[in-house]
């Protein structure tokens, strides 16, 4: 699911990079003191989050921007 994400984020002009590629673990809801150490070691303007959960044959995305001042969310999709 984070693939198709990132492929639809590109479409939109959005540069992308995963945490393997960035040194960060993968994880859907960090503090944001983890932010914005990460955000300081990668030089990148924002970060996404999110995790997918399966209900019955459906699945929910739940996506968070979080700036990487403040590590805070920015908005949720």
């Amino acid at each position: 699911m984070a693939t198709l994400l990132a492929d639809r984020l590109v479409t939109a002009g959005v540069e992308c990079t995963g945490p393997d590629r960035l040194g960060v673990p993968a994880i859907a809801k960090p503090e944001p003191a983890q932010v914005q150490a990460w955000s300081e070691d990668t030089q990148v303007d924002a970060i996404v989050f999110g995790r997918v959960t399966g209900i019955g044959s459906r699945h929910s995305v739940d996506v968070e921007l979080r700036s990487t001042e403040t590590g805070e969310v920015v908005s949720v999709h």
